[in-house]
């Protein structure tokens, strides 16, 4: 954290996402004695904050088959999906994988932003839905 600080200074977002966008519960409370003020998984969060000072914000459709064909996931599900997520209290999550999109996955994702723009959904930017700002990072 301290050379993300160091090189990236203001711009920093400190927000941990970690591999695949899973990790263990037991973590959580040494990300923010590390000095992130977020974290990001998948799926339906336990809490806002899961730890004291760490605001967790996840990400809940994935349109990529990873199991089957890696290109789009069955559409229907994934409407299945956001329909679900409606119903949890906390903002929605969509997931990308720019470097492995293929076209069908491409045109989902456009379609589905449009689908949203036209009902009068608008994304929100990660630095609000964090409410963090740049952490001094805690000496060792």
């Amino acid at each position: 954290m301290r050379l993300l600080v160091a090189h990236l200074g203001p711009r920093l977002l400190p927000v941990f996402v970690p591999p695949w966008n899973r990790m263990a519960p037991d973590l959580l409370p040494g990300l923010a004695r590390s000095g992130y003020g977020g974290v990001s998984t998948f799926g339906r969060r336990k809490a806002p904050e899961p730890a004291p000072g760490l605001r967790q914000v996840n990400t809940h459709i994935d349109p990529i088959d990873w199991h089957g064909a890696r290109s789009l996931a069955d559409p229907g599900g994934l409407v299945a999906m956001a329909a679900d997520a409606v119903a949890f209290d906390e903002p929605i999550g969509f997931l990308t994988h720019h470097l492995v999109h293929d076209e069908a996955i491409w045109r989902f994702c456009e379609a589905f932003l449009e689908r949203l723009h036209h009902n009068n959904i608008q994304p929100t930017l990660a630095a609000s839905l964090f409410s963090v700002k740049n952490r001094i990072v805690p000496e060792p």
